[in-house]
């Protein structure tokens, strides 16, 4: 965690064997403090209204404070109500503290803890893999660039929780997300609405803040997301999940995407093309299917064929 004071750029450290501290001399970061040894650091966090203001949280002891820069530590009193933290989020004039089991605690203006309850129980279904008998743990708080409000949660291991009023209310944004096993979350500082989330066995990437249509949208929601994606140079791919409820016109959308991203091949140019043996994007059913059949050297020609769930793919 960096803080730029007014003469030094300084660089704090939280590991499992105590704090670290270090300043830059010339283009190299040098040792000049350490503290805390004994204790299993989770997670730091520096005052964004006092750069030598900085919270570390624990494994098992709670939360420790220093208001100057690292010389003098003390425990924070009154404590997190948990005292086995597991992720900090420092916001001007408030402290939010994620705990396992997961949960989350807010402090403002340093006047006490008070628990954001919805946290708690967006969080209920997951576990803690390395251990099945444990719950889950807040593993991951961050704030989109530039706002208190738009926070984001991320469940280790659970899935990701989304708010729009700095922490009153929470809701999952987990369409798309098939590993809950959140490790990170980094909203863009450059390209607005992108979110980056890392997770156990893979990373996953939302381009509308972590936001998701509603079963109720309208053809015309759904389509004023595709051409904004059509249009975002950052995004090389669009697959529209079928099927879509009722009242959506499937054909409408498919053919509303860029027949460049059209990743499942189903617009009528790339399908025109495919007809005729051009070069385009082509199904990637089909196209698996196939590689399977070369890969195992079987002939298909003159072989009959039976197609189960046959679809337009």
């Amino acid at each position: 965690m960096m803080n730029k004071g007014t003469t030094k750029n300084a660089l704090h450290l939280a590991t499992h064997s105590g704090w670290y501290r270090f300043e830059q001399r010339e283009e190299s970061w040098i040792q000049v403090d350490r503290a805390l040894t004994y204790w299993l650091m989770t997670c730091i966090q520096v005052d964004p209204d006092n750069p030598k203001r900085v919270y570390l949280g624990t494994e098992h002891s709670g939360l420790f404070v220093t208001n100057d820069g690292g010389k003098d530590w003390i425990r924070a009193n009154p404590n997190v109500p948990c005292l086995t933290i597991s992720s900090l989020l420092a916001l001007p004039g408030k402290l939010l503290a994620g705990t396992m089991p997961a949960a989350l605690y807010l402090n403002p203006n340093g006047s006490g803890w008070q628990e954001l309850e919805g946290v708690r129980q967006g969080a209920s279904s997951g576990t803690f893999p390395p251990n099945p008998e444990l719950s889950a743990r807040t593993r991951v708080l961050t704030a989109e660039n530039g706002s208190s409000d738009r926070l984001y949660a991320g469940i280790e291991v659970g899935g990701i929780l989304v708010s729009d009023d700095a922490g009153r209310h929470w809701q999952p944004a987990n369409d798309g997300l098939t590993d809950p096993d959140i490790h990170q979350i980094l909203p863009s500082r450059k390209t607005e609405g992108l979110v980056v989330t890392a997770c156990g066995e893979g990373i996953f990437r939302s381009t509308d803040r972590g936001a998701t249509l509603p079963a109720d949208a309208t053809v015309e929601d759904v389509a004023g997301t595709i051409q904004r994606l059509n249009k975002d140079l950052s995004v090389t791919g669009i697959m529209l999940h079928l099927p879509l409820p009722a009242h959506l016109n499937a054909t409408q959308l498919q053919y509303a995407i860029d027949p460049v991203k059209d990743v499942d091949g189903l617009h009528p140019l790339n399908a025109g093309q495919l007809f005729f043996g051009h070069a385009t994007l082509v199904p990637a059913t089909p196209l698996g299917i196939m590689r399977l059949l070369e890969e195992h050297r079987i002939p298909v020609a003159g072989a009959r064929a039976v197609v189960v769930g046959r679809s337009l793919i």
